[in-house]
């Protein structure tokens, strides 16, 4: 049966959609672009390619890779600087992305909204298995070289290792062992004798703690899908085109949400997320509790 799969392989037809402006027409410039020396000129390369194509169509011929370059660079094209270096570059991130997934979580089917979810509870709540993941997600950014071909995803990277460092030092600071997990400290739970004013105090202050960590989860909910977006405009426009960007769940009374955190719900690079203030806390409707 292998045999006969690999036989018929041969027999596949892929149609591709090479309109102006069609998407693999898209996919195909993004490539081009890592390959000339001036990203300006690889219109140029591509109708080069298109006649040296019909070309060979007509002689029913065929060109290696070596001919092929050598064809190109007689037409004019400046391919010296960069075949080889964008090509690795390439390489070299594919592998990082598919590190960065898998550490993540995003490989896994709903661990992300599972992530999430317990995050954004009333109390929010992570395992300890899970935290400690993040915790090790975050030393390995902080030893990566982000390629300079690309800069967005570059900022984009460097955007999502500061929001997780943001959120993780808030649950070391906020958070208490429960069993095999960590959940929000209630203050409030620490008095020893009834004292109305200093009971509301705390109990400001845990809910305080806890709209914190529900604004930075919003904000590494945006700060993945940034990086999504910067890979599909420098890189990949089909990168995780199938599973799309991240959602960030939320429980409801009667309900879960499901919140995109991107820049068409106005939680966009430039935009500013207010942390609720003392007595804004307590309203889940409030603050930076929900964000629709």
């Amino acid at each position: 049966a292998r045999t006969l799969r690999s036989i018929l392989r041969l027999l596949a037809v892929h149609a591709l959609d090479l309109r102006p402006g069609g998407p693999d027409e898209r996919a195909i410039m993004v490539l081009l672009k890592q390959v000339v020396a001036d990203a300006d000129k690889a219109t140029g390369l591509w109708h080069e390619l298109g006649e040296i194509g019909r070309s060979l169509a007509e002689q029913r011929a065929w060109l290696n890779r070596e001919e092929l370059v050598a064809r190109l660079r007689s037409a004019g094209h400046d391919l010296a600087t960069g075949v080889r270096a964008s090509t690795t570059a390439t390489e070299l991130l594919a592998r990082q992305l598919s590190a960065w997934q898998e550490k993540l979580g995003l490989a896994e089917h709903d661990a992300w909204q599972k992530l999430t979810y317990g995050l954004n509870q009333e109390i929010p709540a992570i395992r300890s298995d899970r935290l400690d993941a993040l915790e090790a997600l975050a030393a390995w950014l902080l030893g990566q070289s982000w390629p300079t071909t690309f800069p967005r995803v570059r900022i984009a990277f460097i955007r999502h290792a500061y929001a997780l460092r943001a959120l993780l030092s808030a649950l070391r600071n906020y958070t208490e062992a429960h069993g095999s997990a960590r959940r929000l400290e209630r203050l409030y739970q620490r008095l020893e004798r009834w004292d109305p004013p200093e009971y509301q105090r705390l109990l400001r202050e845990t809910q305080l703690r806890q709209q914190v960590i529900w604004y930075l989860v919003t904000e590494l909910s945006r700060s993945v899908n940034l990086i999504i977006q910067a890979v599909r405009e420098e890189v990949d426009p089909g990168f995780r085109i199938v599973e799309g960007l991240v959602l960030s769940m939320e429980p409801g009374i009667m309900n879960m949400y499901l919140v995109r955190a991107v820049r068409e719900l106005g939680l966009g690079r430039s935009s500013a997320i207010p942390v609720a203030r003392t007595d804004q806390v307590g309203d889940r409707g409030q603050g930076c509790g929900k964000w629709y």
